[in-house]
């Protein structure tokens, strides 16, 4: 038998904030916020444009 992973529901809380370039930094730092109250740990996940807001966003969790 094959263990199969829990499917990602809508509106449930995620351990990874996936960050895009529409948004500013401070934004993903209340999602961030929002996480660590469920989570211990998170990960911020961000591709191309978007990795100076991720850069940005994760200097301002670490203050």
């Amino acid at each position: 038998m094959e263990a199969r992973k829990p499917e990602h529901k809508k509106g449930t809380p995620d351990k990874n904030v996936t960050i895009t370039a529409q948004r500013a930094a401070p934004f993903y730092v209340f999602v961030a916020k929002q996480a660590l109250t469920n989570f211990d740990t998170i990960e911020l996940h961000a591709l191309g444009l978007a990795m100076s807001t991720c850069v940005s966003a994760a200097d301002l969790l670490m203050k």
